[in-house]
């Protein structure tokens, strides 16, 4: 279930829009596999590169919100839709390093592409397991 909540712009007067909140039930699928390798590096150290590969199948359809402007509250306002791809690739690659004095540093990229879309995200993050 994806919810977005009601909220009003400020800052530019007249054209300053109250859009309503919005709530949608999405289906996805998602079947992907990863491979990998752990490579001991000197004695408490573990090297694991890895990707995956994805396809992502969709079912829920578009995202709509209503909105009007702010300084009519009484409009019928109007209707914005957002189309989300049917199927998207998902791509994924990185490498972690796992170390047994509770460090862990991890690298990775992923890239989700559509039909007329495409999203690219990079993730770094060290970890201390207590």
């Amino acid at each position: 279930y994806v919810h977005g909540n009601s909220y009003t712009e400020t800052g530019a007067g007249p054209f300053d829009l109250a859009v309503e909140s919005e709530g949608a039930t999405a289906f996805t699928a998602i079947p992907a596999v990863e491979v990998g390798r752990r490579i001991p590096i000197g004695e408490t150290a573990v090297l694991r590169p890895f990707a995956s590969a994805g396809v992502e199948l969709n079912a829920s359809g578009d995202w709509a919100a209503t909105a009007r402007f702010a300084g009519q509250p009484g409009s019928r306002g109007f209707r914005a839709t957002t189309p989300i791809p049917d199927v998207l690739g998902k791509f994924t690659v990185g490498a972690e390093v796992l170390n047994s004095t509770n460090w862990d540093f991890r690298l990775q990229y992923s890239a989700e592409v559509g039909d007329g879309y495409a999203s690219h995200a990079g993730l770094g993050r060290l970890g201390y397991r207590f």
